[in-house]
This record gives C-alpha cells, structure tokens and sequence, in this order.
C-alpha cells in the first residue's frame, strides 16, 4: 500500500512509462516490443487502488493533474482487438483498464476542484478572468455558461480574447488556444480572424469593455496614417458630431466612433467617413475647423472624408479652399457651419 507521496509519484511515473513504451510498440506494429514491455509489469488494478488511496487522503493537484496526461486507451483499441495471444490480450487489457480508472479518477478531482468555475476550462478557472469574461457576459456577448450567443461575431470573440491576454499578461503558448476550447471553436483558429475596421461602432462596443486595454496597435495592421490634430475635447467632438448629422451635412450612418476616430479622440483606427452636404461645405468645414493646427488639412481631409460616397480630390480642395477664402458671402452654409462649432466648443465651459 503506497502511504508515501513519493512512492505515488512513482507509481504513476511508472504506469506512466510503461503505457508509452506499449504505444511506441503499438505504432510501430510491434507484438514483440509490446509484450516484452508488459512481460515484467505490476499488479496494474492494485497500483491503481494504491494511487487513488494516496491522493484520496492528499488531494494533491500535482500528482492528479500528472493523470490527465497518462496515454489515452483508445489508441490501444484497434491493436488490442487484432491480438491472438491471449495472455498479452488480458495483459493489455488491465493496462488499458488501469489507464481508464486513473483518467476519470483524474476528471473527477479536476471538477471537485473547480466546482466554482463548471463552466470554464481549468486554465480560466479563478476570479480574476471569471471578472473578465462576465463584462462579456453583461454586455451581451456571451451567455451565462460564458459561451457566444448567435448574435455574436467571431470577431466579437478575438476582441475578447485579446483583451484577457493582454490583462493577465499570458504567454505565447497560452495566447489563443483556452479561448478555443472554452468556445469550441473546432479548427476555426482564432488567431486567423480578422476584425472588420468597417464595423468601427461594432468593435467599439467590445473595446470599451476593457478600457486598461489599449486595442490601437493590435487593431492598425498597417501603419497608421495621420489623423487631425483637433483642439476639441472628446464632448466638444461628439456633440458636433449630432449637430452635423441633425443638419444634413453628415451621413446619418456615421457612427461617433468613426468621427472621433479621425481625430485620434479615440483609439481606434480612422476609417474614412460621408459627408452629405455639397463638397463647397466640406471643404469649408475642414479648413476652418482643422487647419490652424494641421497645414496639411487638404490631404488629411483627402483621406478621411467622402463626399456623398465619392472620394473627394486633393487638387479640388485646394482650388475651392481659394474661392472660399476669396469670396466667403457667395456660401450660405458658411454661418450654419460657423455657429455649429460654436456650439460644439461651448459644451463643458
């Protein structure tokens, strides 16, 4: 009787050993080897019982963890069936019953010891990423046993995903693969997903879960391009977001995030946004909004603004920017624009 935990230790090294050196035989179609392997082996049920005694009366995860690792019987299944040595057939049949007992032994601690957590994977098994993943859950993502609801994207899930890696800090072998069985994913790698910049309101959603993540870097595949230097607030922004879309000049589509976006007032990267008033307008707003601190407003608006879904003209903008400037009574959007900025910068004095 084993009363000792280094003779468990042993035991299970030696269960351990031996079960390989028979799955080596088998692989190479070897009777020979697997038999000479089982011609001296132990009592396999009492080695079994002796095991179980000891981390019955210790709990030792350690020791029952090693278990969960012990080859898996039915790699043995197919080679036990072609026997015709009855001997080596009981022979390997008590290892692989031993193998068995020690698996869903193994299993059944695994789960008294995460009774707390019975719907994560071992590896997310404490409070800190339970924490993590129920922001998941109050927001909608995931369900109360932490799996995607059909509504969610799979890109909602690497969001997830990278923001707990990032937080606890996990290492590459552990980044992506938990997140995998936790969800399921099958051959779907979750490193592979790519998130749709397209969807700037959507991907919000889920960064602003976890605002000690900063998303900027992982999200701008590309090296970033400039966006406008603004002496707006992120209020000030937002507010004159609504006024631009209450007054047409602004696609009613153009989610806040995107219009912070451009003005790097939110870390996410810029995607090109729709203005819905004439081009004259644009131009208008751009410059008196943007180029006291951005000499390069033409190009950057270029960049970041469409013109009722047609990409607007670097040349263009700097002829009509002349013609504002020269004739400014022959534009009647110009005092509406004037007075929607104003309104915007007085929001928080």
């Amino acid at each position: 009787m084993i009363i000792e935990r280094h003779e468990a230790a042993m035991a299970i090294a030696i269960i351990n050993k031996i079960s390989k050196l028979v799955y080596d035989g088998i692989r190479l179609n070897s009777v020979d080897a697997v038999e000479y392997t089982l011609s001296d082996h132990p009592d396999f049920q009492e080695i079994t019982k002796s095991i179980i005694k000891y981390i019955d009366g210790d709990k030792d995860k350690k020791l029952y963890d090693q278990l969960i690792y012990l080859v898996d019987s039915s790699l043995f299944s197919k080679f036990y069936k072609s026997l015709k040595d009855k001997k080596l057939k009981i022979e390997l049949s008590n290892l692989m019953d031993c193998l068995d007992t020690l698996h869903e032994y193994a299993q059944q601690c695994t789960k008294e010891y995460y009774k707390d957590y019975p719907d994560l994977v071992p590896f997310f098994a404490n409070d800190e990423i339970k924490e993590l993943l129920d922001r998941a859950v109050e927001a909608g993502f995931l369900d109360d046993k932490y799996q995607p609801k059909k509504t969610t994207k799979r890109y909602h899930l690497k969001l997830i995903a990278y923001a707990i890696v990032n937080i606890k800090e996990l290492n590459t072998r552990n980044k992506w693969c938990h997140f995998e069985k936790l969800w399921n994913t099958g051959s779907s790698r979750i490193s592979a997903i790519r998130v749709p910049m397209t969807k700037a309101r959507d991907v919000y959603r889920v960064t602003k879960l976890y605002p000690e993540v900063d998303f900027y870097n992982f999200l701008n595949t590309k090296e970033c391009a400039k966006t406008f230097d603004t002496d707006l607030n992120k209020k000030q922004a937002t507010c004159l977001c609504k006024l631009l879309k209450t007054n047409g000049l602004l696609d009613a589509r153009v989610t806040t995030e995107a219009f912070l976006a451009i003005m790097n007032l939110l870390r996410l990267p810029p995607t090109p946004i729709n203005w819905t008033g004439s081009l004259d307008s644009l131009i208008y707003f751009t410059r008196v909004m943007f180029m006291e601190l951005n000499p390069g407003f033409a190009h950057l608006t270029a960049n970041w603004f469409t013109n009722k879904n047609a990409n607007v003209n670097y040349g263009t903008i700097k002829t009509k920017s002349s013609q504002l400037n020269r004739f400014p009574e022959r534009y009647d959007f110009i005092p509406l624009i004037d007075n929607l900025i104003l309104q915007a910068k007085q929001i928080g004095e």
